[in-house]
Formats: structure tokens, C-alpha cells, sequence
């Protein structure tokens, strides 16, 4: 659990973020903006603030923690905020997600009727076609969430989704976005 002022300043974290970040004592993390910490730095930080800000609440936001050994952990972070206007304080709580929970994150479960599906296009397509536009499909839609959740910030959505600017104007024009 970390709480922090409304720009990201952390203000308290309890033990479990300590050992997270593998940090010793708490005043090594308190007074650091939590941007140091995360995987995307300030652009996650800001996406979560915004959203919080915006609905009061953000139920479950995918991004890994960055440890001072420089090791990568997977985590889910819920965001909260209180309502005062003058001591805004936003609680963030983050848990360890194990690689059992992996395709819960992924927003593409496998199920029986996604195998029917794949198999009916079998004989009425090549494999190159089918994979061209399944994959033409996913790109769409994790370009879409990917700007809804930057609200349109096209550099924060390349960097999100690991492109270079130039390649997501690119994949933009493609898919007529």
C-alpha cells in the first residue's frame, strides 16, 4: 500500500511495497515520486492520477514495479483518493500479480468457442490470411484502449504499447483511427 499527494509524492508505504521495490526502511521511498517506481514511469502514474481524479476510483490498472535491483514485478494497482480538497491523499494498492494470473491481464481468455471460431475459417482462408487479420484485429483494439486511456496522448500511447511515434501514426492511418 502506498499513499501519496494528489502529484505522486510518496507520503506513506507499508512493508510489502518496501520488499516489492526491495527497498530497507521507509524513508528510503518516502518523499520520491512514485513515477520512480513504476514501469512506465510518470506515464502510468499520470493515467492512474487522471482516471482517480476523474472517478474518484480506479479498480484494477496493469504495470510492473521497478526494484532498486533493476528486477521487473508484475503488479495490479487499485487507485483511490479521499474527498477533501485540501489534503488530497490517493491510496494505491498494489499487489503482486503471479504468472498463474496472467491470462486474466491479457483480455484474451481462451475459451472452446474462440477455438470453434478459428477452426470454421480453416479451408475458407490461407494461414497467412487469418493470422494477418486476427492480428490486424488486436492491433486495433489495444490502440483504441491505448489512447482512451492517455486521452489521445499519442506519445504516452506509443510509449505504452512499446511503438516508436512514428510507427503508431502509421498503424493510426492503417486502421483509419
Amino acid at each position: 500500500m502506498v499513499f501519496s499527494d494528489s502529484k505522486g509524492s510518496i507520503q506513506y508505504v507499508n512493508e510489502r511495497f518496501l520488499d516489492l521495490v526491495n527497498a530497507g526502511h521507509k524513508k528510503e521511498v518516502v518523499g520520491q515520486n512514485l513515477a520512480e517506481f513504476l514501469g512506465r514511469g510518470q506515464i502510468d502514474l499520470a493515467i492512474m492520477l487522471e482516471n482517480v481524479v476523474k472517478s474518484g476510483s480506479v479498480k484494477t490498472y496493469a504495470t510492473h514495479l521497478k526494484s532498486s535491483f533493476g528486477t521487473k514485478i508484475d503488479v495490479e494497482a487499485s487507485v483511490s483518493r479521499n474527498q477533501s480538497e485540501k489534503n488530497t491523499l490517493i491510496a494505491f494498492i498494489i499487489r503482486e500479480v503471479s504468472h498463474l494470473d496472467e491470462n486474466q491481464y491479457s483480455g484474451f481468455a481462451h475459451s472452446q468457442q474462440d477455438e470453434t471460431s478459428a477452426k470454421d475459417l480453416v479451408g475458407r482462408a490461407t494461414l497467412k490470411e487469418i493470422v494477418s487479420e486476427t492480428t490486424d484485429v488486436i492491433e486495433k483494439v489495444c490502440i483504441e484502449a491505448a489512447l482512451e486511456m492517455t486521452n489521445n496522448n499519442r506519445a504516452a500511447a506509443a510509449e505504452m504499447l512499446g511503438l516508436s511515434r512514428q510507427s503508431l501514426y502509421v498503424k493510426l492511418s492503417k486502421f483509419d483511427i
